[in-house]
């Protein structure tokens, strides 16, 4: 019986199903400690703040908590941590949630710092460093374009960003009119996204770092031609979009190109924009787009295609990706005719 009372424990630590002050057989108390920092100059204190003790990726359960001195020091004592897996501590200070990875080593953990900083509501500290769109196909049956974007955002203040309860004060980010199967993944931690008006939101805080932001999805064009019109919501540093040669022509108003490359063995267009402005629009005309002969018309059998991709690390990254995506559309179109 106690043999079966163990692997039952066993089992329930190794799914995260016991909380991180359910006590690990065999395992010796531990003292968790740190100190919560403010790294924006002259912020305020960080005394009596909430530090939570958590298992990283369990989900809500009874965690341990303790209370900031006026040094922002915290401590939790006689606590059983399992070396095996991993720990972090957490804090909410003016709205944003801070954490950090609880350093495990023989005995008691070594100290933790959580750095926090001073809030603000506006978003004159983000800027869109670089930002890349690929037109990755079309297809004439539905007469859609699958679009690729993929976003680096970066906060080089010292202060965080803190969304609001309105859509104006989001980090918002346009879309193509009668844009469908919206996907979007982020490296922002605790990111959700909602559809505000003709594009998307991130219900998320913004803290001095960069952080990836990708999405897809498929809008509709007709007669040959579609027109892409971007209003900046930030400063943007650099823009590229690239456009398959033999699916479409890629053309933008003040915008240096098109130039060919080859990515990957085949052509892209590529038109490229520097230093733009918040308020800023962006305007491209796609045309030649194939049209549908009458036997799409009758026959016509489309599957939508699920669009799942990593968010890439630098332009060599990114072309792969973009090649792949393109490849992997016109694979899925082809078993899907």
């Amino acid at each position: 019986m106690l043999s079966r009372i163990r692997w039952a424990v066993a089992a329930l630590v190794a799914t995260g199903l016991l909380s991180t002050a359910a006590i690990a057989i065999g395992q010796a108390a531990a003292v968790v400690e740190g100190t919560v920092a403010n790294r924006t100059p002259d912020g305020g204190e960080v005394s009596g703040l909430r530090v939570l003790l958590h298992q990283e990726g369990a989900g809500q359960g009874s965690f341990p908590e303790s209370l900031t001195d006026k040094e922002g020091r915290f401590r939790f004592q006689r606590i059983e941590l399992d070396p095996s897996l991993a720990y972090g501590v957490s804090v909410v200070y003016q709205g944003a949630v801070y954490g950090a990875t609880v350093q495990m080593s023989e005995g008691s953990p070594s100290p933790t710092v959580i750095d926090v900083y001073e809030a603000v509501d506006t978003q004159e500290s983000l800027v869109l460093e670089s930002a890349s769109v690929l037109f990755a196909w079309a297809d004439k049956s539905t007469r859609m374009i699958s679009v690729l974007e993929l976003v680096q955002l970066a906060n080089d203040s010292d202060h965080t960003f803190v969304s609001g309860a309105t859509p104006m004060e989001l980090l918002r980010f346009g879309l193509p009119e009668g844009a469908e199967t919206l996907r979007v993944e982020t490296t922002l931690p605790d990111s959700r996204f909602v559809q505000v008006d003709v594009g998307f939101a991130l219900l998320s805080n913004v803290s001095p770092g960069r952080y990836e932001i990708t999405y897809s999805y498929t809008f509709p064009y007709s007669g040959g031609e579609a027109g892409f019109t971007r209003t900046l919501r930030n400063r943007l540093d650099h823009l590229r979009v690239l456009a398959p040669a033999e699916v479409m022509t890629l053309s933008g108003a003040g915008m240096d190109g098109p130039e060919t490359v080859d990515v990957g063995g085949r052509p892209y267009q590529l038109l490229q924009t520097f230093d733009r402005s918040e308020g800023d629009v962006i305007s491209l005309r796609l045309t030649g787009l194939p049209q549908p002969s009458w036997r799409d018309g009758v026959a016509r059998s489309f599957e939508g295609v699920r669009l799942e991709y990593t968010a890439p690390v630098g332009l060599a990254v990114l072309m792969v990706v973009l090649v792949a995506y393109s490849l992997w559309m016109r694979v899925g179109k082809r078993r899907s005719g």
